[in-house]
């Protein structure tokens, strides 16, 4: 199901009564299931009744039924929020005008959205929201962030999370920077995901600006979309129009995007309808140490701190039992905080896993020691080499110009081939900052990320560790100023509001997935990024369960190929 916004560039009577732009509107709109129609200016209210007359006619198998807003604008000028959709596909349940009469922030909004909820019949998304947007460009910055509250009244009034805002939001250009875009509750919270990016045209004329687009929120929300289906459609291009001519369509291209049929995920035995994705069946949910693993096909990865792992860790029978027991869970394994000066400890740790195991074969791919002081640690890879061939390292040399010596311990980047999933190529990109300094060191990790793109041409990265992002070492708001955060494109996967510790007298979040593109996040099963309490799984009193670590492994898998 195709779904776009269009600016048309006050659209009304003078435009409809042009035919060669009407047949191209015509043209452009019936691309579409559901369409939002911005700029619409038409007193009478007669205009749209004309177009839809009009688009009907040039329709072969599907008809469409409209729903707009009221007029709205502060001054005289007044515009509507116009939906065309195809009723054949979908059924407008309903419609809710944001009142924007918030305590201390009455009329946020020149143009108030105006919501609507849909009942999909085909695709694998059954309830659907759209918030539209318009943003007023000299408020622009302001109404962004205000939409943060729009969304929150329309998550609570009709209980779903299955909403997408798209429309017009004057994002670039003179009327907002991309640090001030950073700052936005839409950009700073993890689970709205921006599918057009900053860098993207959306207009006809010669200057390209980012000012059309579309969010989404959360993962059912996001897995629902095509990959790489939300794009703008350059209809000038596609129809062979001249400047003049496209201009007087729009100075606006349509932004689009694509959900996924029903058809294209086919449910079987052990599937829940809708997601495609195998579920765990209930009960023997922890038979041994390798044979969990093997209950799945898809290819688990996960960052675990150890804490201080090293010879006495090991020589601990009930800890070094668990460790390996939490480590044959997963395909890929990044160990934290392994201080083993001579290597010896390493050494028996893969012996002692590998004995362990029915099936799978480990190998391991360790850092130089690392740190600024006499206390050192190394990152620690541990892999089933008959799932995924370590291609190349790299271990990053922190001398940016300027800006020298950023880390305390640099991360030790490789590279996999994978066998078995739907993304053959992965990097993992290690983090366990100094808690003092972490703030410097997450926004840091940007240039990290940059320098590895650019090294190994790939854009399949995951960024996993322990960040110390909560808690004393980074406050919510500092987070917000970070470039894994403002930028767009990265996905965090574990939540701010998710405990990733052990110890019962914090609930902190240090531990952290994150991944770039829209690729990588395809790939990754929905729901399954999370930490795993081996407290809880295995049984433990808090003892023991600390003496193994005072952090969970955080966990996330990556689609079967199959």
């Amino acid at each position: 199901m195709k779904i776009a916004s269009f600016n048309i560039q006050k659209f009304g009577v003078n435009k409809i009564s042009n035919k060669e732009v009407l047949s191209t509107i015509i043209k452009i709109v019936s691309r579409y299931d559901i369409i939002l129609i911005l700029e619409f200016v038409d007193a009478k209210e007669t205009s749209a009744s004309r177009f839809l007359s009009e688009l009907n006619k040039a329709q072969t198998g599907h008809q469409y039924r409209m729903s707009f807003s009221t007029q709205l604008g502060r001054t005289r000028y007044k515009e509507q929020f116009l939906f065309l959709y195809r009723e054949d596909l979908v059924d407008l349940v309903d419609t809710y005008q944001y009142e924007d009469n918030q305590e201390g922030d009455v009329d946020a909004f020149a143009r108030e959205p105006y919501i609507v909820r849909f009942s999909c019949k085909n695709t694998v998304l059954k309830d659907l929201v759209l918030i539209p947007v318009r943003a007023n460009p000299q408020d622009s910055l302001k109404e962004i962030d205000e939409l943060y509250d729009v969304f929150q009244a329309v998550k609570e009034k009709w209980k779903t999370d299955n909403v997408m805002i798209l429309g017009d939001f004057h994002t670039q250009g003179r009327y907002m920077s991309h640090k001030k875009v950073g700052g936005k509750r839409l950009r700073t919270e993890p689970a709205f995901h921006w599918l057009i990016g900053d860098d993207v045209n959306t207009t006809t004329s010669n200057k390209s600006n980012s000012y059309d687009r579309i969010v989404v929120y959360g993962d059912d929300m996001l897995d629902a979309i095509v990959p790489n289906s939300a794009k703008p459609f350059n209809f000038r291009k596609e129809y062979g129009l001249d400047m003049e001519k496209a201009l007087n369509v729009s100075d606006h291209y349509p932004v689009e995007v694509e959900l996924k049929s029903e058809d294209k995920i086919k449910s079987s035995p052990g599937t829940e309808p809708g997601s495609g994705e195998v579920q765990p069946e209930p009960g023997n949910r922890w038979q041994g140490a390798d044979k969990e693993s093997q209950s799945s096909e898809h290819l688990r990865i996960a960052s675990f701190n150890i804490q201080k792992f090293g010879m006495n860790k090991i020589s601990n029978t009930k800890v070094l039992s668990t460790v390996i027991k939490i480590v044959s869970r997963y395909d890929i394994i990044l160990i934290l905080e392994v201080v083993d000066a001579n290597g010896k400890a390493v050494e028996k740790f893969l012996t002692e896993l590998n004995k362990a195991q029915t099936s799978h074969h480990y190998t391991m791919s360790l850092s130089k020691r690392l740190g600024r002081k006499t206390y050192k640690e190394q990152f620690l890879f541990l892999y089933r080499d008959d799932l995924v061939d370590l291609v190349d390292t790299y271990q990053y040399e922190d001398n940016q110009e300027g800006d020298v010596d950023a880390f305390a311990r640099e991360p030790y980047m490789v590279r996999f081939s994978c066998k078995n999933t739907v993304l053959k190529d992965l990097v993992l990109m290690p983090v366990h900052t100094t808690p003092k300094d972490s703030f410097k060191e997450i926004d840091e990790l940007y240039d990290v990320f940059q320098v590895v793109k650019k090294k190994w041409k790939t854009d399949n990265i995951m960024i996993l560790g322990d960040f110390n992002a909560d808690g004393r070492y980074v406050s919510s708001k500092k987070m917000k100023e970070i470039r894994l955060r403002t930028e767009p494109g990265f996905h965090w996967l574990i939540g701010d509001d998710v405990d990733t510790t052990a110890n019962t007298g914090n609930d902190n979040t240090y531990d952290r997935i994150v991944i770039y593109g829209d690729d990588m996040l395809e790939a990754v099963v929905p729901h399954s990024a999370k930490p795993f309490n081996f407290q809880e799984a295995y049984g433990l009193d808090m003892e023991l369960a600390l003496d193994v670590s005072d952090h969970y492994p955080v966990e996330v898998e990556l689609k079967s190929a199959h």
